[in-house]
């Protein structure tokens, strides 16, 4: 059975940029390791969460009040598009809805790069957007 990770449930963990170590120490959905990596200190500007997820793990389909880019580093990612690996690219324009997506059988890292720091933590998710 798949775990649903929302961003919600983990703390608000922050780094200096140049302090590589994965933050979340304490359980977060299981074995899922997230690092926020600021590029400045004024939270408005870009910035990027590296999220490393074990083998078959879901992430709910959701939404970011900004631009997004995420890389695929090391190991795939299914999504409803199709399968990503190490250098693929997916994007999402502010508030559109992405996901789900599932960590391939060796699990997942990723680096996302949002337009604003402050937005990866405004999530939206699809069971929560008005018609």
């Amino acid at each position: 059975m798949s775990e649903h990770f929302r961003y919600e449930e983990q703390a608000s963990y922050w780094t200096n940029p140049s302090d590589l170590q994965w933050l979340a120490e304490r359980p977060i959905a299981s074995a899922v390791r997230v690092r926020y990596v600021p590029m400045t200190t004024d939270y408005l500007k870009p910035g990027a969460i590296m999220l490393e997820m074990p083998p078959g793990y879901t992430i709910v389909r959701h939404s970011h009040p900004c631009a997004r880019v995420e890389i695929v580093i090391r190991g795939s990612l299914q999504t409803t598009e199709g399968s990503f690996g190490p250098g693929d690219v997916m994007t999402a324009k502010p508030g559109e809805a992405y996901g789900p997506h599932t960590a391939g059988p060796e699990g997942c890292l990723t680096v996302e790069f949002f337009e604003r720091m402050e937005a990866s933590w405004h999530t939206t998710f699809e069971d929560e957007v008005q018609t």
